[in-house]
């Protein structure tokens, strides 16, 4: 079964990246994305159980200073202007304020929260 980029343009093929024991991984042609395919995705119901277990929120500081890191590495991307996705930010897109602080353009986006405004165009990050 052709296997299709559910992140880029939802036509370009890809191609068996890896595998292990629970699941194939595949990598798009195009935007070079990796993921599973949907037969392997929590429903909807079994994703959010599976977030409520953790609390990634602002106001855990753990939490913050594990993404502070990712804030670190983007300073070191030689583009002037980065424009970022934070993919599967969760309800409360910690990383994606935690980046605009830092002066950066961030868009949201988790489709389990409603958070889909402004997923168009291309993204360097």
């Amino acid at each position: 079964m052709t296997q299709i980029c559910p992140l880029c343009t939802g036509s370009n093929p890809c191609h068996l990246f890896a595998s292990d024991s629970k699941r194939e991984y595949y990598a798009c042609s195009a935007c070079g994305s990796v993921h599973v395919p949907r037969r392997y995705w929590l429903s909807d119901t079994n994703e959010r159980a599976r977030y409520a277990l953790h609390d990634n929120s602002a106001g855990n500081p753990d939490y913050v200073r594990y993404l502070g890191r990712y804030v670190d590495l983007v300073g070191m991307i030689p583009v002037s202007k980065p424009r970022i996705l934070d993919f599967g930010c969760g309800e409360e897109a910690v990383l994606t304020g935690m980046l605009e602080a830092a002066g950066y353009e961030c868009v949201p986006y988790d489709p389990l929260y409603g958070l889909t405004k402004g997923f168009q165009g291309e993204f360097d990050i």
